[in-house]
């Protein structure tokens, strides 16, 4: 509960999800391809040196079961184009046309992957055969099989800044056919809202420093009281126990929240209001799977949905070993339209 990966990112552009992280978790992995040195924004570069946050996590040997989630995502999309996969991966030819490229991985530790993409006309190898790259998207698509095999074995959630990024692990993770043989799997959404102060910005990293002691044990009360709860979701069995408990959700983190915003008054500083989700996957077994795609259960700045998407029946045993996602940086709440409608357009159909 005191670490995450943060996901797909191979370099991080956006400096304000790190200033929030830093300031609701203690530990944040950031996956990493390999050992070259990703090329972060300027402020970025400078927040990460001051506070050495967060912590490049790089594969040191090849895992074969990431190498074939990641070439059976590439054979679906670009030699199958199941339309599925192609709606999160993009279009084929604008992948296959791209003429700027990232750094991938080491080619000789992940050859097979290599060839898969080189054979596809995704990847090119270096004069020297040490260095593998490709098109941003494809780098990303590997970046997060590697984060989800490390998430599932770490036993620790994820995070990421944008919905779209948990629905390409959703999709990784659930390795939909698409051939009318799929099963189903229950995903949860519980939007919530949380503090940070105004100005986080312009903070250096010293006062950010001060904030975070501060806010340390009620960020990690904050962080217990949304898994927990939501965990407790699970086992009630009707409407009625589920809205109590939603009630309680929202009790607990409103209290947590109050003595935030209050210690970042007392340091000097304003508070704004951002939404952040937590997004995991319901057992079958449990009455809240049972209950299918529900329509959103909402509240005050609070809103709990579930969407029901493909899942090819090889994975079934494994979707329970993944633990959940937070989503964070959101400026507006999606409450008022419905979560679940804003979960993704990705699961609509299957082709």
């Amino acid at each position: 509960m005191d670490t995450s990966i943060f996901f797909p990112h191979f370099y991080l552009p956006n400096e304000i999800f790190i200033r929030h992280q830093f300031l609701y978790i203690p530990n944040l992995l950031r996956m990493q391809p390999s050992d070259r040195k990703p090329k972060d924004s300027k402020g970025v570069k400078q927040f990460i040196a001051d506070t050495d946050f967060p912590v490049d996590l790089i594969p040191a040997e090849t895992a074969e079961s990431v190498a074939n989630r990641f070439m059976t995502v590439i054979e679906r999309s670009y030699c199958e184009s199941r339309e599925l996969y192609i709606r999160r991966l993009g279009k084929y030819d604008k992948e296959r046309a791209s003429t700027k490229t990232f750094h991938l991985c080491r080619a000789p530790l992940w050859p097979e992957v290599v060839r898969c993409l080189e054979e596809l006309g995704l990847a090119n190898v270096d004069s020297s055969g040490t260095w593998c790259f490709s098109t941003r998207q494809m780098v990303m698509t590997w970046n997060t099989c590697l984060a989800i095999e490390n998430q599932r074995q770490r036993r620790i959630a994820r995070c990421t800044d944008e919905p779209e990024y948990d629905e390409l692990a959703a999709l990784i993770e659930c390795l939909p056919r698409g051939d009318g043989n799929d099963a189903t799997a229950s995903r949860a959404v519980l939007e919530f809202p949380y503090v940070y102060p105004e100005n986080i910005l312009t903070l250096d990293a010293a006062t950010l420093q001060i904030l975070r002691n501060s806010m340390q044990m009620l960020s990690a009360s904050f962080r217990k009281a949304l898994i927990d709860n939501a965990g407790k979701l699970e086992t009630l069995a009707t409407t009625a126990e589920i809205k109590a408990q939603f009630k309680k959700i929202h009790a607990d983190l409103t209290e947590i929240t109050k003595w935030m915003a209050q210690i970042l008054k007392e340091e000097g500083q304003k508070t704004a209001r951002a939404y952040g989700h937590y997004r995991w996957y319901i057992n079958s077994d449990s009455p809240l799977a049972g209950m299918g795609a529900f329509q959103p259960l909402l509240g005050k700045n609070l809103a709990l949905s579930a969407q029901i998407i493909p899942l090819s029946p090889d994975e079934m045993a494994r979707i329970p070993t993944y633990p959940g996602c937070f989503l964070w940086t959101r400026t507006t709440a999606n409450s008022e339209m419905g979560i679940g409608k804003r979960i993704s357009n990705l699961f609509k159909r299957t082709p």
